[in-house]
């Protein structure tokens, strides 16, 4: 019978738990809002149960996706600002105690990067510069099949590449970095002050909005519509986004760059303009040598992700 592996994907507003084949196939999985694992008493604990509950026998090992910053010795997360209940937590070491096997952790956007590298697309490529764009941005670059973690465990953080240095205030504490420009939550807060500005677009529209979150996927809806206003939002965002890509691809040369997570969802709407600033700002030779794909593992990226982080041991 073929090992199985367990995969943990804990994040800030979901936790997802997977058995994971060698080949990045997920045989059995579970996802939780993690306010509802809170609601539960402790959080650890908690998590352990939704882990056992898929876990069936004993697996072959454990990967853990963490939301934040890793120290890659100790498998602990140094800052989690939405799951501070982990920070300081051996978790690594927990599950290894509990489940009976081997347990590692790492940062979710390395673990990302390792899936789409092996199973999705970046699947042969020498290095992989892996960009996670959602609610902020998130980094991981592959080399011969292992993340680059530098001496903190804090290396390719792409999200804060300083790109507008009086720009908007990110929530790591700096200014202009890339997740404050091209995040979703960047999209959001740039369509507000649009939608403020503009009162007659599709942006201060309640009928368009009908109470659905003006984010991303709204101003993309509304950009698709010919809406002027979101036009120039999401071109600006796609712009920056474009500027972080080229930076990546000047000072680390990746074989493929990979871009995933929630806002990538609009596909070529995202891609087309991203390759354009490749194009026009990196350096020539590099930029028609370096491919730049959507990412493959949807919402399992992270499951088997994690997993694979253990596979490798």
């Amino acid at each position: 019978m073929a090992e199985l592996y367990l995969g943990l994907d804990i994040g800030g507003t979901k936790v997802a738990v997977g058995l994971v084949d060698g080949a990045g196939r997920v045989a059995a999985q579970a996802r939780r809002s993690t306010e509802s694992l809170r609601q539960e008493g402790e959080f650890v604990p908690a998590l352990l149960r939704l882990a056992r509950s898929v876990a069936g026998e004993r697996p072959a090992g454990v990967g853990i996706a963490l939301p934040g910053p890793v120290d890659p010795r100790r498998g602990v997360i140094r800052r989690a600002p939405r799951n501070q209940e982990l920070e300081g937590v051996p978790l690594a070491e927990i599950c290894a105690q509990e489940l009976g096997c081997p347990a590692v952790a790492d940062n979710d956007a390395n673990c990302a990067a390792l899936a789409e590298a092996r199973f999705g697309a970046g699947r042969g490529a020498a290095s992989l510069a892996y960009f996670t764009v959602s609610t902020g941005i998130g980094g991981g670059f592959i080399v011969e099949g292992r993340p680059l973690s530098g001496r903190q465990g804090t290396a390719a953080e792409f999200g804060h590449v300083i790109l507008s240095p009086q720009g908007p205030r990110c929530d790591c504490g700096g200014r202009g970095c890339l997740e404050a420009l091209a995040s979703g939550s960047a999209i959001a807060r740039s369509a507000r002050e649009a939608a403020a500005a503009v009162p007659g677009s599709r942006l201060a529209s309640a009928e368009f909005l009908a109470g659905r979150p003006l984010d991303a996927a709204r101003v993309d809806e509304a950009a698709q519509a010919g809406d002027a206003a979101a036009q120039r939002v999401w071109e600006e965002a796609m712009t920056w986004l474009g500027l972080g890509v080229a930076t990546v691809i000047n000072v680390l040369d990746p074989a493929v760059v990979v871009l995933g997570g929630g806002v990538t969802a609009a596909g070529e709407r995202l891609l087309v303009p991203v390759r354009r600033v490749v194009a026009e700002r990196c350096m020539p030779d590099i930029a028609r040598e370096t491919p730049i794909r959507q990412a493959e593992l949807g919402a399992e990226v992270g499951i088997v992700g994690a997993a694979e982080l253990v596979m490798g041991q």
